[in-house]
């Protein structure tokens, strides 16, 4: 019997869209080859490397939940003295590179492909420290920009954008390790096919009343409720479902609000291990759009309103969405409700938004790093 070849996929959870890239690149070896046995790995839990999830993940919700003009101190600190980064990234990493290369001893992958930057690293230092002969491939999960960290020694790297290839090589990275793939985007998500109208009809909403779906990511880290209240007050030709992730208290700050449980209009919920039937049942999404919520929401074609960006380097997704017409970057409550309400009752301007979006863009990134693997390393 031959040995089935072993790919790792290794994330963070520093945000959902690491471990949803994750998921879809194992559905994608899944639809095109048998001979591969695809192990997912949530770094922080797994090995365990609990220090790196407190700088990889914890660290970043924190940063999330900060001021807008503190994060872009901080963003400017990270980003122009890199060295310093760079440094306290290697030294929390040199602390558990015994236990990386002890998991590695055991998992003995034929191929690392990392969806998060850190994991990219670890597993780079683990491979050399191991001596071990294996690639390691790195996933940008940006739609843009730079950032010197993302330089991780990967053997291949793999970008949804052209911007976000050009701040690969900006930062030193050889422009023949870099590659192009297309948006990741999961197969439950291509095989909705219930009717929108029924979907808000199960969310217990008026199935003809226009609808809003808004999230701040899976962690649930921003300025919800004000958006929320704003809502409240002055929508009214719209009704809204809110998604606050994992942030228990920040759901039960929205179910205590006077104000917003007065409003039949409003469905708030906790985490979702499934959100297709509030996502099938939205005619905007709104929030915060990191590279996976954005990709869900331009296949969907559902427009979007950006309220807040989890952090600077965000703005490259922002702007990747609105110049392919997908949506508008409006964070002060006012424009937008303006915005809902003028969609919720100028329906043939909403019509003229859907048609005008991008529909030349690919939505098939798990098979292309699924063929590309099996096409470099055999099937």
């Amino acid at each position: 019997m031959v040995k089935k070849k072993r790919v790792l996929v290794a994330y963070f959870l520093g945000g959902a869209g690491h471990k949803s890239i994750a998921v879809t690149i194992k559905e994608g070896f899944s639809s095109l080859s048998t001979a591969w046995e695809v192990v997912l790995c949530d770094v922080e839990q797994d090995l365990p490397a609990p220090s790196l999830g407190a700088l990889y993940v914890e660290s970043w919700k924190r940063f999330m939940g900060m001021p807008r003009p503190i994060q872009h101190v901080l963003f400017f600190i990270n980003r122009y003295f890199y060295l310093l980064a760079l440094w306290i990234n290697g030294h929390s990493i040199k602390k558990v590179l015994d236990v990386a290369v002890k998991y590695l001893e055991i998992v003995k992958p034929d191929l690392i492909i990392a969806t998060h930057w850190g994991a990219s690293h670890l597993f780079v230092r683990a491979r050399e420290q191991a001596g071990l002969d294996f690639q390691v491939w790195m996933i940008n999960g940006e739609l843009g920009g730079e950032y010197h960290l993302f330089r991780t020694g990967a053997n291949r790297y793999w970008c949804m954008t052209d911007s976000a290839r050009q701040g690969l090589v900006k930062v030193g990275v050889d422009d023949q390790r870099v590659y192009r793939c297309s948006f990741f985007l999961q197969a439950a998500f291509k095989q909705l096919k219930m009717d929108s109208r029924k979907a808000r009809a199960e969310l217990g909403l008026d199935p003809d009343r226009f609808t809003v779906v808004f999230s701040l990511g899976g962690e649930g880290v921003g300025k919800t409720r004000k958006y929320v209240r704003y809502f409240a007050r002055h929508c009214r030709h719209a009704q809204l479902v809110v998604l606050t992730g994992r942030n228990a208290a920040m759901l039960k700050r929205l179910q205590d609000d006077s104000i917003i449980s007065q409003q039949s209009g409003i469905k708030i919920f906790g985490f979702l291990p499934e959100v297709l039937l509030p996502f099938q049942a939205a005619h905007v999404f709104a929030g915060k759009f990191g590279a996976s919520f954005a990709s869900e929401a331009m296949f969907l074609r559902r427009p979007v309103i950006i309220v807040q960006l989890a952090a600077p380097h965000e703005s490259h997704t922002k702007d990747f969405l609105v110049s392919e017409g997908f949506g508008w970057y409006l964070p002060p409550p006012r424009q937008f409700v303006e915005k809902i309400e003028y969609l919720a009752t100028h329906p043939e301007d909403y019509q003229a938004v859907l048609q005008g979006m991008n529909n030349e863009l690919q939505f098939t990134g798990g098979d292309d790093i699924a063929q590309a693997a099996i096409s470099v390393l055999g099937a």
